[in-house]
């Protein structure tokens, strides 16, 4: 007997576990769709990354459907966050060198590189201990993910491998030591969203001033 609601307590939790999670990508938002030919949407919107489409109901109560394809950009306000979010239709070479359009989100936009991301949900299995009988089962749930990419100065989409520090900085190596001097000292995590945000925006100021230095160089030498 004590087996058997062992079993079922088991099963509970996993079940309760696996129904609280929320996700932005389950709600509906306020925002604007920017169409291809230069039409403009405003209404209710529901976007699905998986699909790489978009739900909106307008002013006249009609659902409409988009794809990435009929999608230049698009933008909410968060009903879960209430954060306001950008998200774009670029093209994306993938490892086959097949190239199709996607949805990204910008994170942060610089003259030199802007972060871009892509928001998945995967399922994470974690060895837990029941409280109550002792045994130990296996708790799923789902948790959000992000990855990320970066667009540089000629409009050109790459994936940032985030295994390891130096491979994420591979695509900023000209400032490789001044990026992991400034991840050092403030002690950031590359992984976490905002510490990345907080990186890429670093890297785009050491260039900005860089860049101000060599024209003002320019015009130092043409004075002569």
């Amino acid at each position: 007997m004590r087996s058997v609601i062992a079993i079922i307590s088991t099963l509970l939790l996993s079940v309760t576990i696996g129904h609280t999670q929320e996700f932005s990508s389950s709600y509906w938002h306020k925002g604007v769709v920017d169409l291809e030919g230069g039409k403009t949407m405003n209404g209710k919107l529901k976007y699905d990354l998986i699909a790489e489409s978009v739900q909106l109901v307008g002013g006249n109560n009609l659902l409409k459907s988009y794809t990435v394809e009929n999608i230049l950009a698009f933008e909410i306000m968060d009903a879960m966050t209430h954060r306001r979010r950008y998200f774009f239709s670029l093209p994306y070479e993938d490892e086959n060198n097949y190239v199709k359009k996607h949805f990204f989100e910008l994170l942060t936009e610089g003259n030199f590189i802007t972060l871009m991301a892509r928001e998945k949900i995967v399922e994470k299995v974690d060895a837990t201990q029941n409280p109550y009988w002792g045994n130990t089962y296996n708790a799923r749930r789902l948790v959000l993910e992000y990855d990320y990419f970066l667009i540089d100065q000629y409009g050109v989409v790459r994936r940032v491998d985030m295994r390891k520090r130096e491979l994420a900085f591979y695509l900023m190596k000209d400032k490789r030591e001044e990026l992991i001097a400034f991840v050092d000292v403030n002690r950031l995590n590359i992984k976490d969203r905002e510490d990345l945000i907080q990186v890429i925006d670093y890297y785009n100021q050491i260039k900005e001033v860089e860049a101000a230095e060599k024209e003002n160089m320019k015009t130092v030498n043409s004075g002569k």
